[in-house]
């Protein structure tokens, strides 16, 4: 896989096709845009519960977690271990995924921000 800017593919061996020429987009110039999908719009406006952690930070994160826990309602959060934390954890975000409040993409859960908006005003 080539690690040059799109602009710079004509140096990556195997890259440029003939007859076309890179744009900056990330297009082919000769390629017709590609229409956005309901879905990717409604994606980009979902939280992810990934980028939450990462905002969050790694010091805090096993608090975080037990605040989401106890949010749940999942009892005794704080006197868990911390694998078993880290399971609930999945586990509600799973129950989420199945009210229809987020979705599971890869190692991520996008979230509607409406399903956390209460849990993220308390922090």
């Amino acid at each position: 896989m080539c690690s040059l800017p799109v602009a710079d593919w004509e140096g990556c061996p195997g890259r440029r096709r003939q007859g076309r020429e890179p744009v900056q987009n990330g297009r082919m110039s000769d390629e017709a845009p590609v229409p956005s999908s309901p879905d990717s719009d409604s994606a980009a406006q979902l939280l992810s519960w990934r980028e939450l952690e990462t905002r969050t930070g790694l010091d805090a994160l096993p608090g975080f977690h037990r605040a989401f826990l106890t949010w749940r309602g999942v009892e005794d959060a704080a006197a868990m271990p911390l694998r078993r934390v880290s399971q609930r954890v999945e586990a509600e975000l799973n129950r989420l995924v199945q009210s229809g409040a987020a979705q599971k993409q890869e190692d991520d859960w996008l979230i509607k921000p409406e399903a956390l908006q209460d849990f993220l005003n308390s922090l």
